[in-house]
């Protein structure tokens, strides 16, 4: 009756909005304790009047180990994310989660049978220990593939990784795969389930279906409140985006330990 889902994930969790104001923190434990451990800093932060960061002043660089392999999105694995589109991430794993949810249509509670859509035993070249995984069928991209299809040459184009981009032209010329018949694959799903599952599994992220458009799909129609619906402003992290030398780091990871072993 109540479908309300509260999450709380800190473990990865990282903020969308960049951080564009100026922040320059300081350890506590530089001032009460004596630090053994000196790092020599070629560019040495703590000297220079640090200027507030910009996409042009500072480059980001977003972790790679992010979602379960099977629920982990292709600009993921391609190294290929773009912060506008961070969100779309989150989308392409509620589309893998939906699939499950359609496979239990009209299964009889026969679980056995029930399996993730995209079920890859490696992810090249993220967890691949073999060199030669990406040729195997259970790699994480060719299980996407099979289902969503290969690539089209407009959608590679778009990935600015350039070994990423030669890696899927490889790919789209060598084992070229159509996208799998959907209405065979979930025989008791609606047209609109389907419908918001393709949306929701687009290799592109600029065509994968946002989480507003998601919303108003004509499959949430019947349950969708929007008087119970919250929305939060922005929330810009002080201590992101922030330029810090290995120095400051250290003294901020011994702040840390001081604070819950004091």
């Amino acid at each position: 009756e109540n479908v309300s889902t509260k999450i709380c994930d800190f473990g990865l969790a990282r903020g969308i909005t960049e951080n564009t104001a100026s922040s320059n923190p300081t350890p506590a434990s530089h001032n009460k304790m004596q630090i053994k451990k000196v790092f020599n800093n070629k560019d040495n932060t703590k000297d220079k009047k640090q200027k507030p960061n910009t996409n042009e002043s500072i480059e980001r660089q977003l972790t790679k180990h992010v979602v379960t392999r099977w629920y982990r999105a292709p600009e993921v694995i391609l190294f290929s994310q773009r912060r506008e589109y961070l969100t779309a991430i989150d989308m392409w794993s509620i589309g893998c989660i939906l699939s499950e949810l359609l496979m239990m249509i009209g299964d009889n509670g026969n679980f056995s049978q029930r399996s993730p859509l995209f079920p890859g035993k490696s992810c090249f070249p993220l967890s691949a220990r073999d060199p030669e995984a990406y040729k195997d069928n259970l790699d994480q991209l060719n299980c996407i593939f099979s289902v969503i299809g290969t690539p089209t040459p407009d959608e590679i184009s778009k990935i600015k990784d350039e070994q990423a981009r030669a890696y899927l032209e490889k790919l789209a010329k060598n084992s070229f795969q159509k996208p799998l018949n959907l209405n065979e694959k979930f025989k008791n799903a609606s047209k609109q389930e389907l419908d918001l599952l393709r949306r929701l599994l687009q290799f592109d992220v600029e065509k994968r279906i946002t989480v507003d458009q998601a919303l108003s799909h004509p499959y949430l129609e019947d349950v969708r409140d929007l008087q119970s619906e919250l929305r939060h402003k922005k929330v810009a992290f002080d201590f992101e985006d922030v330029t810090l030398n290995m120095q400051t780091i250290y003294e901020l990871i011994v702040d840390e330990i001081a604070n819950y072993n004091s």
